[in-house]
């Protein structure tokens, strides 16, 4: 009889245990300029002005990666087509040596401000 209250004090103890295991973190979540592990890199716009030509690098990455997994490695012809872009917004190939990518976007009314667009990601850097 003993043995069974301590077994089942045992488990009664190790279900919540085993359980709070699967709960959700309460920890704080990364900052938004470090990549996130299996994801890429998205940092946030400063201001709303910054928006239109984040919103563009963002839309460059995924039309980049898009066209990495359908052709097998990345291509600008994913980006013929993009031609409904903000007023003031340009992005400009800085560098493209085959399995790697650098676009900058740029905004005419943000003017000290570009976003680099590589496959980890985007960036915000400063002019």
């Amino acid at each position: 009889m003993r043995r069974l209250r301590t077994l089942a004090a045992a488990l009664l103890l190790a279900g919540p245990l085993t359980l709070a295991g699967c709960a959700p973190s309460l920890s704080a979540p990364a900052a938004p300029q470090e990549e996130q592990p299996g994801g890429p890199l998205l940092e946030t716009a400063r201001s709303a002005a910054e928006e239109p030509a984040r919103d563009t690098a963002i839309t460059i990455w995924h039309r980049m990666e898009l066209g990495r997994l359908e052709a097998g490695s990345y291509t600008s012809n994913v980006l013929e087509d993009l031609t409904d872009l903000p007023r003031g917004i340009a992005f400009f190939m800085d560098a493209f040596p085959g399995e790697s990518f650098e676009l900058r976007v740029l905004d005419d009314a943000v003017p000290d401000v570009y976003w680099l667009v590589t496959p980890a990601g985007i960036s915000r850097h400063e002019a």
